[in-house]
């Protein structure tokens, strides 16, 4: 229920101040890149508490399992999410039609963070299987009042839809960057193995979002 609030908290504020037709186009560059990367994920993450639950008597075993899992993640969510990225403009064109070229740069921004967001999606089986589901709650809620409050500074200061978009672009990434780090932490185990696990496959997306980019350009 917490993540459903955060998810409409701008999406209200931007139909009630900006319209139903700029509120489409938010709509339609705020779900693509979560159709994307997290309808892969999230199944996923949910079919791995029956073996986490199994590695509970040895830790090693479990958090090694949990960082492959990790890995495995950002080597299907950084691709993804920064592809996307990358040919957000040619996707709008072909997919979506000229109507929503505005979304562009809306699109652009969600699918970088939904490439990181993607790889939080793992640590809630794991804070379940370590019985630490009490923290699930809370890190959902937690983002909310700082949330409505950014939200509400931007309709009050005259803001435009981009910062709707990087207000929730922080909102998303304060979640799964916390998310990250109390998997680690709650299993006793420190950040440094997390950025082993992270570093193979962030240099691979970086490397293919450049290379797209590159040829785009040509």
């Amino acid at each position: 229920l917490g993540y459903a609030v955060n998810g409409r908290v701008d999406q209200i504020a931007v139909g009630k101040f900006s319209g139903a037709g700029i509120l489409g186009g938010y709509f339609v560059a705020t779900s693509i890149p979560n159709m994307v990367v997290m309808g892969v994920l999230l199944p996923l993450g949910q079919a791995l508490l029956p073996g986490y639950a199994m590695l509970l008597q040895d830790r090693e075993r479990l958090i090694r399992a949990y960082l492959k899992v990790v890995s495995a993640a950002a080597l299907l969510s950084i691709p993804v999410g920064l592809g996307l990225a990358a040919v957000a403009k040619d996707f709008v064109a072909i997919v979506l039609g000229p109507q929503w070229t505005q979304t562009v740069p809306l699109i652009q921004i969600f699918a970088v963070v939904g490439s990181i967001s993607g790889i939080s999606t793992t640590t809630g089986p794991l804070l379940m299987a370590l019985n630490r589901v009490w923290l699930i709650v809370p890190l959902a809620w937690f983002p909310l009042p700082f949330y409505a409050a950014a939200v509400w500074f931007i309709v009050h200061s005259g803001g435009g839809i981009m910062d709707f978009a990087l207000a929730r672009s922080a909102m998303v990434l304060a979640v799964a960057l916390t998310s990250l780090v109390l998997a680690m932490t709650v299993s006793g185990h420190g950040l440094r193995r997390l950025g082993a696990a992270l570093w193979r496959p962030a240099v691979c997306g970086l490397v293919m979002y450049a290379t797209v980019k590159a040829l785009h350009l040509q």
